[in-house]
């Protein structure tokens, strides 16, 4: 028998990014997740190609999209403190909402966080750079000598590095290690009001900053892809276990960047059991 709606586990989704949104998620997950008796609630957070959702602002847009996660948690707050689930730079959301408002939150579980984008940052630029390289192409110049001055700041030439890595159409192929699914996922970017939104990328990176974060008593687990290569597993478990000592981490077979997507079963264990 299934639980009922209001035994339902509820649980917050904040997905990677920025400039990404909860389309796919929602047509891939939402129903494994119901079978399971979790009730899923998906943030899309704010974009000028959805204006009937949380308003994009340009001027300061990573406190914006920090302000409008903390509205959504404040909205689906009914008393019981809910789960956070919190992929890729998700995980930006969810540590400010953990400091923020300890109380309302139950449990979080990272899906391979990108807490530190530089590291994400350099290894993109270093898959890109073989690339091109491999294609004798003079691009692979070009983002070797944005890689030699990058310092962390979305500055015009980073920006420009990173749309010509984007214009390279094998950008996300790092990203996966089920290039099905990759297909799969991809195609749900594809409604217009779901597009990839490359001004809430660019504003959300260039205003962003480090979360501030105290030591929380939450229950925190870190999910990881074994074929990750564009985040630093060493320094994302670094940074959270200097607030969550306890951190419990995990490492999914077959899978890299997604492992909500290329595991979902296992990870759904993982949330029903942790």
């Amino acid at each position: 028998m299934m639980p009922s709606n209001h035994n339902r586990i509820q649980i917050l989704y904040f997905h990677g990014g920025p400039g990404f949104n909860s389309n796919p998620e929602k047509h891939l997950l939402s129903a494994p997740f119901a079978a399971a008796g979790i009730e899923l609630h998906l943030w899309n957070e704010p974009s000028i190609l959805r204006p009937e959702g949380p308003l994009y602002e340009h001027a300061h847009a990573f406190y914006n999209y920090l302000e409008q996660a903390e509205q959504f948690l404040l909205q689906h707050y009914r008393g019981t403190p809910l789960v956070i689930m919190a992929h890729a730079f998700g995980a930006q959301a969810a540590c400010f909402l953990c400091n923020r408002h300890p109380e309302l939150i139950r449990q979080v579980f990272f899906i391979a966080p990108d807490i530190s984008v530089t590291h994400a940052d350099i290894h993109r630029f270093h898959h890109m750079i073989s690339y091109y390289r491999g294609k004798k192409d003079k691009r692979a110049d070009i983002l070797s000598e944005t890689l030699r001055y990058y310092n962390g700041k979305m500055d015009a030439a980073t920006q420009n590095a990173f749309l010509l890595m984007y214009d390279s159409g094998c950008l996300f192929d790092y990203y996966w290690h089920d290039k099905q699914q990759m297909a799969s996922f991809l195609s749900w970017y594809q409604p217009a009001e779901y597009n990839i939104d490359a001004t809430a990328f660019f504003g959300v990176r260039q205003s962003w900053h480090p979360v501030q974060m105290r030591p929380s008593a939450i229950p925190a687990a870190a999910i990881f892809g074994m074929h990750d290569i564009i985040i630093s597993r060493e320094s994302e478990t670094s940074l959270l276990q200097q607030w969550w000592p306890q951190l419990d981490t995990y490492e999914l077979e077959a899978t890299a960047h997604y492992p909500h997507i290329e595991a979902t079963d296992a990870v759904l264990k993982l949330l029903l059991h942790a």
